[in-house]
């Protein structure tokens, strides 16, 4: 596969891109891979973002050509803009492609702002009932756009709808769009578990109206607290549930008539009910049905919380504190961190606030002052929810509430005592565009310490790339070892070795006692999975899609076999077998010694869960929610 690194040039259609960093590591290219794909950011002329989507080589087809001047036709269409694309073939780029052979047959296309819908759904980024309203409103004159052409998207659900700024929605992965002319894909796209019915097939005009209600009426309804929490995972639905009469579809649709009114809730019932696509009502009735203008829910139930009188182009309010209103945790602690070096004590602890504040919103949903998308009576302040003391608090080091002194070094203070250094519980306003909250009680003070301490030690040592050992009492360092990306592999410790992974695409072998690097070994990905040793040899996945096994003292490959996704899951050995999950959705077994596959088994969804093996059995789970239970 193409693998490419920060600042890498590349020349197509007499233009000059380059690869731009990772928002997250800047060390690291920005690139994301999906089952078919790897999708890149590229920095083009003018500093504009375009999206490379390079293909895995079973997904290369020349007709990707024809079907590129296809699809330009919808481009005007609302949230289509990805249809606009070049596509990179040998008669246009060959001197490129001597260069870049993976890039065949390639997409350059415009890189989306946003997130996606699945992200609202596990980040806590949804919007409040009026954001709501103008999100469904603009997918569903995207759907009605394309019904009016005859042409279907044909696998919409959450991962291929980008919510856009101003809340305005955006489809991509668009390479299996059924329209009037279009050559049927070699295997016709199945359905996305949680928005169609299992196995069935969907390509065609009518098929997006079964997943295009049910986003809709999940971008309608998830605004509300309640209907959060009962939703499945990445999805409402579970893979099983679409179409049949479960708790969550009475739920869902009753929850649509109380706020939305009677008419969205029967199209949304006969949709789901429906014997075929056919059969389902158009987006044209969906879209007409929808509230006029920037009108709010009207719910007869007193459980359902009202509408925001907000504009529906403003950001959410009712959303988790790990949204885009703060930097991403890395950043704060790095800059809290270089703060600190320069002496800006002030200004560390603010930013350690932020932190800190933002790790205990994202334990707990917070409450917040009464706004948009706020029920009336709701509490004025963030508040803290109540739980056991803890039974030590480490205090910062060189960071004190304003008139206290700072200690000089971490201390470590019995329950029920103060420690020598507090931080004040009031969040940085700047950074959250919040009214500050009245002082939390004790009880919440010492836990906002505790976070803050573990904001500047743990979260520093994981974002940052730092190895760090702490001895048991007294709290010391007794090393750190710098590596250049995220460490967010787990380490393994055998024989006086550390061995961890590290997104910069190292595998790392550590003294124990030193921190002294014993060796490293670069893979073609980022390494995420966390390693396994037996035997003097170190098992371990990446992002490139290999399970590599490593001499223990040495670092040198034995073997590595390669699967079709990413590894995230980490190995576990047993009885001279190495078993590990993959992004392709396959359990792996392999032999130790040699790397051959003995056997693997096809789950429904990406493998990320990491193998256990007990009692002859391997436990594993999946993406899609199934545990699974293989005998040897």
């Amino acid at each position: 596969m193409f693998r490419a690194e920060v600042g890498t040039a590349l020349s197509i259609g007499g233009e000059q891109y380059r690869v731009c960093a990772h928002p997250a590591s800047p060390s690291l290219p920005h690139a994301q891979e999906g089952r078919q794909s790897t999708v890149w950011r590229l920095e083009g002329p003018g500093g504009r973002s375009v999206a490379l989507k390079v293909f895995k080589p079973a997904f290369r087809q020349p007709s990707l050509v024809e079907q590129a001047d296809q699809l330009k036709r919808f481009s005007s269409l609302p949230g289509l803009a990805a249809c606009s694309r070049l596509v990179i073939s040998p008669l246009h780029e060959e001197e490129l492609l001597r260069s870049w052979p993976d890039l065949a047959y390639a997409v350059l296309m415009p890189w989306m702002e946003g997130f996606t819908w699945t992200e609202a759904l596990t980040r806590g980024l949804l919007p409040g009932p009026q954001e709501a309203l103008a999100l469904a409103r603009s997918l569903l004159r995207s759907l009605v756009g394309l019904e009016e052409r005859r042409a279907a998207h044909c696998d919409l659900s959450g991962p291929n709808l980008v919510v856009a700024p101003g809340w305005e929605a955006a489809l991509v992965d668009l390479e299996q769009m059924f329209f009037p002319g279009a050559e049927s894909p070699a295997l016709a796209p199945s359905s996305s578990p949680g928005y169609g019915r299992p196995s069935s097939s969907a390509w065609g005009a009518e098929a997006d109206r079964l997943p295009g209600a049910v986003l809709a009426a999940e971008i309608l309804c998830l605004w509300e607290e309640g209907m959060r929490e009962g939703a499945w995972g990445e999805s409402f639905f579970g893979p099983e549930e679409v179409g049949r009469d479960c708790q969550r579809f009475r739920s869902l649709s009753s929850f649509l008539e109380e706020n939305w009114g009677g008419e969205l809730a029967g199209l949304f019932r006969q949709a789901w009910s429906a014997p075929e696509d056919a059969k389902r009502p158009p987006f044209s009735q969906w879209l007409l049905a929808l509230p006029e203008g920037e009108s709010s829910p009207s719910p007869s139930s007193s459980s359902s919380s009202p509408p925001p009188s907000s504009s529906s182009s403003s950001p959410p309010t009712v959303t988790s504190l790990s949204s885009l209103s703060l930097p991403p945790a890395w950043e704060l602690a790095r800059r809290a961190e270089e703060l600190m070096r320069q002496g800006d004590e002030a200004g560390a602890r603010e930013l350690l606030e932020a932190l800190a504040f933002r790790e205990q919103a994202s334990s707990s949903p917070p409450t917040v002052a009464p706004g948009k998308g706020s029920p009336p009576g709701a509490p004025s302040t963030f508040s803290f929810p109540a739980g056991p003391e803890p039974t030590a608090v480490l205090s910062p080091p060189t960071v004190a509430a304003p008139g206290e002194p700072a200690p000089s070094a971490p201390t470590v203070s019995s329950s029920g005592q103060e420690p020598p250094a507090t931080i004040s519980p009031s969040p940085p306003t700047a950074a959250l565009g919040k009214e500050s909250p009245s002082p939390a009680p004790r009880s919440s003070r010492r836990r906002y310490v505790l976070l803050a301490c573990l904001a500047a030690v743990v979260l520093l040592g994981a974002s940052l790339s730092l190895f760090f050992v702490l001895r048991p009492r007294p709290c010391s360092l007794v090393w750190k070892y710098q590596t250049e990306g995220p460490a967010s592999s787990s380490p393994a410790v055998s024989g006086g070795t550390v061995f961890c992974g590290s997104w910069n695409r190292c595998i790392y072998a550590l003294d124990a006692a030193t921190g002294g690097l014993q060796w490293k070994y670069k893979t073609a990905g980022a390494v995420r999975s966390s390693p396994a040793v037996s035997g003097g040899t170190v098992f371990c996945g990446s992002d490139d899609g290999c399970i590599y096994a490593l001499d223990a003292a040495s670092g040198g490959l034995r073997w590595k076999h390669e699967t079709e996704g990413m590894i995230l899951s980490s190995p576990a050995v047993s009885g001279g077998t190495v078993f590990c999950g993959s992004d392709n959705g396959c359990i792996y077994a392999l032999d130790a010694a040699s790397g051959g596959l003995r056997w693997k088994f096809q789950t429904a969804g990406p493998v990320r869960s990491s193998p256990a093996v007990s009692g002859g059995t391997v436990f594993c789970g999946s993406d899609y929610g199934c545990i699974y239970a293989i005998r040897l």
